[in-house]
């Protein structure tokens, strides 16, 4: 109970310090793109598997239902503990693979603060997807896309 309470006063301390707010993020945002003009697509999806994260995002439970991506990101999770993260696309017609890569580092703050997990070097080692492109490299909590599949 003592080291809530000490938790309780000191992390205030911290949060108003601008050089003690984390940035990082495994937060993972694959926009769907339009092969002949690069516009946003429209994209129906069962759901998406995280191989060996034993994470599944889009999924409607208690029935597996399409989900529609109206020109909106799929925003996904790459495992934390791994270097790498393959993701299972389920389409109502075909399944697609996305495997990608990255460097994780622990940055130290400063002493009255904590480390966080940086997530760079983002890149595509394996896909089945026609065209996939790595628009930005470093996981942060901005609501950059990542990375552009092109159908």
């Amino acid at each position: 109970m003592r080291w809530i309470f000490a938790a309780a006063l000191l992390l205030p301390a911290c949060l108003d310090k601008p050089d003690c707010i984390s940035q990082a993020d495994n937060t993972l945002r694959i926009a769907f793109k339009k092969a002949g003009s690069g516009a946003a697509d429209t994209v129906v999806i069962y759901h998406i598997e995280a191989i060996g994260a034993d994470s599944v995002f889009y999924k409607q439970v208690p029935v597996d239902r399409p989900d529609t991506l109206r020109g909106t990101p799929a925003v996904v999770a790459v495992n934390p503990f791994a270097d790498t993260t393959d993701f299972v696309f389920r389409f109502p017609t075909e399944n697609k693979v996305l495997k990608v890569r990255y460097q994780r580092s622990m940055r130290f703050i400063n002493e009255n603060c904590f480390s966080e997990l940086r997530i760079s070097n983002l890149q595509v080692r394996f896909t089945d997807f026609d065209s996939v492109r790595v628009v930005e490299s470093s996981l942060t909590q901005s609501n950059v896309v990542h990375i552009e599949i092109y159908r």
